[in-house]
C-alpha cells in the first residue's frame, strides 16, 4: 500500500507529465509556424513520450490498488523569441521533471518503499537521456546563434532523429 506521501507525489507527477507533453504540443505547434518541420517533428515525438510517462505512473498508482487523482494542468505558453529560447523552455521542463522525480524517489526512500524506488528507478535513467537531449540542443542552437543556414540545418537533423530514435 502506497504511503499518502508516496501517492501525492505520484499523482503531482502524472500532472508535470502531462503538462510536459501539452507543452511540447505547444513548441510543436509554434516550430510548425517557424516553419522548422524537423523540430516540429521531434516536440511531437516529445508529447508521446511524456504521455507514456504519465501513463506509466498512473498504472503503478493503479497496480498498488491507490486512487490517481488527477490534477489540473496549465496552459503551456505559447509563443517563442526563437529557436533558442523555446529550446531553453524544454531544458527547463525537463529539469522540472527530474526534480520532480528525485524528491519523489527521496520519500520513498524515507518510507522504505522498495517497490516505488524500483518503479522509479527507470524514471531516474531516463532523465538522464531527456536531459541531455535538451542541453545538446540549447548548446546547438547557441552556437548557431543567428546563422538561419546552422538553424535550419539542425532543424533537418533534428527531424531525422525524431524519425530514428
Amino acid at each position: 500500500m502506497l504511503k499518502q506521501s508516496i501517492l501525492d507525489g505520484l499523482n503531482r507527477q502524472v500532472a508535470l507529465e502531462l503538462s510536459s507533453s501539452y507543452g511540447y504540443l505547444a513548441l510543436a505547434v509554434w516550430f510548425e509556424q517557424q516553419v522548422l518541420d524537423g523540430f516540429e517533428a521531434y516536440f511531437l515525438k516529445q508529447v508521446e513520450e511524456e504521455r507514456g510517462h504519465a501513463m506509466k505512473i498512473l498504472e503503478y498508482i493503479q497496480d498498488q490498488n491507490a486512487v490517481a487523482k488527477l490534477e489540473a494542468i496549465a496552459v503551456p505558453k505559447q509563443q517563442y523569441g526563437s529557436p533558442l529560447d523555446a529550446a531553453k523552455a524544454a531544458r527547463e521542463a525537463e529539469r522540472n521533471n527530474t526534480a520532480s522525480i528525485n524528491a519523489i524517489y527521496a520519500q520513498a526512500v524515507k518510507e522504505n518503499d522498495i517497490a516505488t524506488q524500483r518503479m522509479l528507478d527507470w524514471f531516474i535513467t531516463e532523465q538522464v537521456e531527456e536531459e541531455k537531449w535538451a542541453e545538446d540542443l540549447v548548446s546547438l542552437l547557441e552556437r548557431a546563434g543567428d546563422n538561419q543556414a546552422a538553424v535550419l540545418e539542425l532543424d533537418e537533423q533534428w527531424g531525422e532523429r525524431a524519425k530514428g530514435e
